[in-house]
């Protein structure tokens, strides 16, 4: 249900709900109508989906969500592991250390969330790059503050454009912090001068 609701309001429409006892429940869904006139970049634009040849181990408990997935990165051109909990996700990663990013549902089926994951994955590999994705509304998922530096949301459902998007964004930002802390390392450092009265 959160995932149609989710892709409901994704989409611009709204729920009804009517229940009654001993007569059941009826939900209708309105969505906007499309508008056939829509110009031809725009289709373009929604066409065109930026790939990349990194690793991805995708976290997912749905085997059909993963499947999904895992096929949209294939055909944008990355390479992909497959993991169906968190404790499977850890061990692809330990076992893995090509793994470039790691994109997780936040919840989970087992004793792992996909931000208990993520936060130990970045413990022990701080330049790995996250990107969460979820059915629920951002406001009802605990992502800790910890798990806040740089790391972005995909709601679901999504389409391969926006995973194209979500998934370069997250791996430039990644790539931007690993080279800012690079300059960082080699800034040359001056000696202060001390006046002398």
């Amino acid at each position: 249900l959160s995932l149609v609701y989710g892709f409901v309001k994704q989409s611009g429409g709204h729920i009804e709900v009517d229940s009654s006892p001993g007569n059941g429940t009826s939900i209708r869904m309105m969505l906007p109508t499309v508008n056939e006139d829509e110009p031809a970049h725009k289709a373009a634009q929604h066409a065109a989906a930026e790939g990349g040849s990194e690793h991805v181990l995708v976290v997912e408990d749905d085997d059909e969500v993963r499947a999904i997935a895992a096929g949209f990165l294939s055909r944008l051109g990355y390479r992909v592991a497959e993991a169906a909990d968190g404790s499977e996700a850890l061990a692809e990663l330990s076992r893995n250390p090509s793994v470039d990013l790691l994109f997780t549902d936040v919840v989970l089926r087992g004793p792992l969330s996909g931000a208990d994951v993520a936060r130990e994955a970045l413990a022990k590999r701080p330049s790995l790059a996250v990107l969460f994705t979820s059915g629920y509304a951002p406001h009802t998922l605990s992502l800790d503050t910890a798990l806040s530096r740089g790391v972005e949301l995909l709601g679901k459902p999504y389409r391969i454009e926006e995973l194209a998007r979500m998934v370069r964004r997250a791996i430039e930002v990644r790539d931007q912090a690993a080279a800012s802390s690079r300059r960082a390392s080699v800034r040359p450092t001056t000696a202060r001068k001390r006046s002398i009265s």
